[in-house]
């Protein structure tokens, strides 16, 4: 094999190599597997004017999540 060859095939590595690495550093930034979850509910008597599914949540200032799931209790009006 020529070193022109050698070269070629070094490079084709060396850019899947990259690209693997790009595309798993990706993977696991972005996968939801290892982030912490919980479930949790508030229950409001006042008027809640504006509150949608997605609405961002916060504790104590600093974003935690997003809304999930709006019920309305009819049986003791709230």
């Amino acid at each position: 094999m020529d070193f022109e060859k050698r070269k070629i095939i070094a490079g084709l590595t060396g850019l899947a190599a990259a690209i693997l690495f790009i595309g798993m550093l990706f993977f696991l930034g972005l996968d939801d597997r290892f982030a912490s979850h919980g479930k949790f509910s508030s229950t409001f008597i006042e008027s809640v004017q504006g509150l949608t599914v997605g609405s961002p949540v916060k504790y104590r200032g600093v974003p935690i999540g997003s809304g999930s799931e709006i019920i309305i209790r009819t049986t003791d009006k709230r």
